[in-house]
């Protein structure tokens, strides 16, 4: 029995849970036919025949499990209230981050204006700058650099992410929903500077913090599991103001100064902010800890493109770097004068394509150079090799002289090579 039925709740939804359900039972889904045996008068002593249960029969204990005594019950509560849900859903607006949570939460029925808000955060320049355009601008250089989209298709992607914002007065609610890990809060605290210089929407936004993937949910999770909406106070504001003007600081200093606040009111941004220091370099040897699992990782023969980026996520206690994004740093470790990797065979790397993964992409064979071995076990110092140097957050890594970060002391250290 479901304790209520969600204010999200919707009866395409419903209909989707019913036909659900029937195919389970026409499968002898166990846990199907024990829904059935609990709640139909008809199956109290079994279901003998599970390819026989008809669609009604399914659709009246979808109803039951949400305490209404009958299926055409539960859809008249929606036909009379249709006007008044109609009108709730369109002045609704949701964001939430990637193309798989949006595709889930349609097929799930969340009523509302579902909106993308993301930008590879992790990856590239993500400095002070003196206006809200300068910075776009910045980063629509970058991503474009990388060969994913042209500058014009990405500045209209962003444009089109943000064109709600400017207009408050259309929507009675915003709903930000964001996952536990280090990529969705920085995109989740992003946002939030941005709403906190609106005060038109700040009264009306609320926060679905989640502590899993939401990709990971059942269309009928999604509905039924949602965490407590937070209504968003000024100590949410100010915290997400800490966090991302930490980060796009010149000198990290003021990331790991955060290390010793407490985030009551974003609690996952503490281990995020942990997260973020080993994303700088090691002062043991250069790496940073997603460079170590790689090293680490060939090592132990996980030596194809799949297998080897399965490895890193494994030592993750929040998954957050993306596949593309963690082959640029496959791909920044194979270039130089002394490359850590290098192929089987010899060659290039071959990246993932736009088009998604190429038998040719999937076989390719890492292993460690001499170099890449002496990285690894700390005998040499990773950045001496590196070709370029790189950005992490609003911090130019120089490899010649870097802000590296030291484990056993919680601290940064600025440390020529």
């Amino acid at each position: 029995m479901k304790d209520r039925l969600p204010e999200t709740a919707n009866s395409q939804h419903l209909k989707k849970q019913a036909k659900r359900l029937l195919k389970d039972c026409h499968a002898a889904v166990p846990h199907a036919i024990k829904r059935m045996v609990q709640l139909h008068p008809h199956y109290t002593k079994g279901v003998p025949q599970p390819d026989q249960v008809k669609l009604q029969e399914a659709q009246h204990v979808v109803a039951r499990e949400y305490g209404i005594s009958s299926w055409p019950t539960l859809m008249q509560m929606f036909r009379t209230d249709a006007a008044h849900r109609t009108q709730e859903a369109s002045d609704l607006l949701i964001y939430t981050n990637g193309q798989s949570a949006i595709r889930l939460m349609e097929e799930a029925g969340v009523p509302g204006e579902v909106r993308e808000w993301s930008d590879t955060l992790i990856d590239g320049p993500v400095p002070l700058t003196d206006t809200q355009a300068a910075f776009t601008a910045m980063r629509c250089k970058h991503l474009s650099s990388l060969g994913f989209a042209g500058y014009d298709n990405i500045r209209s992607r962003f444009s089109s992410q943000e064109a709600p914002l400017l207009s408050p007065e259309r929507y009675s609610q915003l709903q930000l929903w964001f996952e536990q890990d280090l990529f969705d809060q920085l995109l989740l605290t992003q946002l939030l500077c941005r709403l906190d210089a609106l005060p038109e929407w700040r009264e009306k936004t609320v926060l679905f913090q989640y502590d899993s993937y939401i990709g990971h949910h059942s269309p009928q999770d999604l509905l039924t599991r949602q965490p407590e909406p937070i209504r968003l106070a000024q100590p949410h504001f100010q915290e997400a103001t800490r966090f991302w003007t930490a980060f796009r600081q010149a000198e990290p200093t003021q990331i790991a100064a955060c290390l010793d606040e407490e985030f009551l009111a974003l609690p996952y941004l503490s281990p995020c902010l942990k997260r973020l220091c080993e994303e700088f370099p090691s002062l043991e040897n250069g790496m940073s800890r997603t460079e170590q699992q790689i090293l680490d990782g060939i090592f132990q023969e996980q030596v194809t493109p799949g297998t080897l980026f399965r490895f890193s996520q494994q030592q993750e206690d929040a998954m957050f770097l993306g596949d593309a994004s963690f082959f640029l740093r496959v791909e920044a470790m194979m270039l130089g004068p002394s490359p850590l990797i290098e192929l089987e065979g010899g060659g290039p790397f071959l990246t993932p394509s736009l088009d998604g993964y190429t038998e040719a992409f999937r076989t390719q064979r890492f292993r460690l150079t001499p170099v890449g071995n002496q990285v690894r076990t700390g005998i040499e110092n990773g950045l001496r090799h590196r070709k370029d140097g790189y950005w992490v957050g609003g911090t130019w890594i120089d490899p010649e002289r870097a802000f590296c970060w030291d484990r056993s002391a919680n601290a940064f250290q600025h440390v020529s090579m």
